[in-house]
């Protein structure tokens, strides 16, 4: 009876210390829990903590558009070599710049003339964050919200940019994707090869300014279509340009068993948005907004473009200025 009873006593002693463990487990996954989520999205009084000089608070969510793991976050440019780059580094002074309407830095950062960035000066900032991402090559995460402004490309609201270096100067890019009607696509194509802003009908060019044209055509054709025959090329041209018996340039183009194929070429560079479509009779009219800057700040022109469809191919008509800016679009070749 006496073993019987310390055998009992025993399994009651160990029931006990069992059940105190898993508690403590429990207590301790749960401040673990709260450890991770407050290095994923910090609470207001952990931000506060962090980050005392500024109204701070963690960002809604991550990007939709990233599958990476945040690893990294402040609410204080102070805070800037956290994130685990070189103090002064690019970013820092754009952002910085940003923050603070340093407009003069602003520009010669993005090398822009001086005055462009005048407006930037109307903007009152509430709470931001700024984000690193693992493996993402697009750069830093901005997340800042606009309480008031005067600048028509930056009204009051929350916004989210990737800061890094572009094509050829520090910039901010508008963390959204767009989807892009078939017309909007061509235009996009039509313009990474393009030096002009507007698409000039062939006929109304001068001479030089039709060799010009002749160029970003065979460039277009060749890229879009792969090797073609002089005979090709100029039913393209044809089609889609209106132009009779076209002639490609030759610099651009070498002849292999009897077609014209591209040589090494680049890109041009434009900032610009699609903000219209509409459709009259045959014809498909896309509005673009082109910008004087890289990250899409100031508005330069406006220009309507018409288009045609075609047997599925997109023809260019013609475009107009709808408004004019006394900013001419940001362009650079690649």
């Amino acid at each position: 009876m006496k073993k019987l009873s310390a055998v009992f006593l025993a399994f009651i002693l160990c029931a006990a210390i069992l059940i105190s463990c898993n508690e403590d487990a429990r207590d301790t996954g749960s401040r673990t829990s709260a450890a991770g989520t407050a290095n994923d999205t910090p609470s207001q009084e952990t931000s506060e903590e962090s980050a005392p000089s500024v109204e701070s608070s963690a960002p809604e969510n991550s990007l939709a558009d990233t599958s990476n793991e945040l690893i990294k976050i402040i609410f204080d440019i102070n805070d800037f070599e956290k994130l685990g780059l070189e103090k002064n580094s690019g970013e820092e002074q754009f952002i910085r710049a940003f923050l603070s309407k340093d407009t003069e830095t602003l520009e010669q950062l993005c090398n822009l003339e001086t005055g462009i960035y005048d407006e930037l000066k109307t903007l009152e900032f509430g709470k931001y964050s700024i984000s690193s991402f693992e493996g993402n090559s697009s750069g830093l995460v901005f997340k800042f919200t606009v309480l008031s402004s005067e600048l028509d490309t930056l009204p009051p609201g929350e916004y989210s940019y990737y800061v890094g270096q572009g094509a050829d100067t520090w910039e901010m890019t508008p963390a959204r994707t767009q989807n892009h009607t078939e017309p909007q696509k061509t235009l996009e194509k039509w313009l990474m090869v393009s030096g002009d802003y507007l698409y000039r009908n062939y006929s109304s060019l001068s001479k030089d300014e039709q060799t010009r044209y002749r160029y970003y055509i065979t460039y277009y054709l060749l890229w879009q279509y792969g090797d073609l025959t002089l005979e090709e090329l100029q039913q393209y041209a044809l089609e889609l340009f209106s132009i009779k018996n076209f002639q490609p340039y030759e610099s651009v183009t070498m002849l292999v068993d009897g077609k014209y194929r591209l040589m090494g070429h680049g890109a041009i560079v434009w900032r610009y948005s699609f903000v219209g479509e509409r459709k009259e009779n045959e014809k498909t009219f896309v509005t673009i907004q082109y910008y004087a800057d890289p990250s899409e700040l100031i508005k330069s022109h406006k220009v309507e473009c018409e288009m045609q469809e075609k047997d599925g191919e997109w023809a260019f008509i013609g475009s107009r200025v709808l408004e004019e800016s006394p900013y001419e679009p940001y362009r650079f070749g690649l």
